[in-house]
C-alpha cells in the first residue's frame, strides 16, 4: 500500500521570526476556515500553516539515491541508463504519476518506468529557472487536488 504524504511551503510568520518559507512533509488537513495545514508524523509533530497551492502528493516513489518523489519534482536520468531521458516534471494525471519532458519530442512517461534510473534535480518552486521557457500553474496538476483546496487562503 502506497504512503499517503504531502509536501508544501509553510506560510512565513515574522512574528515567530520566521523570514522566509519552509518545505514540511505530513499529513493534510483544511480547517473551517478554509485554512491549510499540514502536520509533521511525529508524537510532537507540530502544524503548519502551508501556501495552498505548493501543495504536492507523494508518488509513493524514490529516485535511486532513496529521496522520495512528490508531484512538481524536478526529476532527470542519470548517466549510463539503457534509455536516456531528459529532464521533466512530474505530475498526476488519468489516474497515474507521469514524468513531463522538456523535449517537446519526448512523450510523457510513466514514473514507475523510470523511479530506478531517476534522480530529483529540483521543484518547480524553488528551481524555477530549471524550466525558463516552460510555465506550469495550478491547471497543470491534478485537478482533484486542485479542486479539494480552491478556495482556501493563501
Amino acid at each position: 500500500m502506497r504512503e499517503i504524504l504531502f509536501r508544501a511551503k509553510t506560510v512565513p510568520s515574522p512574528s515567530r521570526g520566521e523570514e522566509s518559507s519552509i518545505w514540511v512533509e505530513g499529513d493534510l488537513a483544511v480547517n473551517y476556515w478554509n485554512y491549510c495545514s499540514i502536520k509533521e508524523r511525529s508524537k510532537k509533530g507540530k502544524r503548519y500553516i502551508v501556501i495552498p497551492s505548493t501543495i504536492r502528493q507523494f508518488t509513493g516513489l524514490y529516485d535511486v539515491f532513496e529521496n522520495r518523489i512528490f508531484e512538481g519534482d524536478i526529476v532527470d536520468g542519470i548517466d549510463g541508463c539503457d534509455y536516456p531521458m531528459s529532464k521533466g516534471v512530474v505530475a498526476f494525471n488519468q489516474g497515474c504519476f507521469y514524468i513531463y519532458h522538456t523535449d517537446e519530442a519526448e512523450s510523457p512517461s510513466f514514473l514507475g518506468s523510470w523511479n530506478d534510473s531517476i534522480i530529483v534535480v529540483g521543484n518547480i518552486y524553488d528551481n524555477p529557472e530549471i524550466f525558463d521557457e516552460y510555465q506550469f500553474d495550478d491547471s497543470f496538476f491534478d485537478v482533484d487536488l486542485y479542486e479539494s483546496v480552491k478556495g482556501v487562503k493563501e
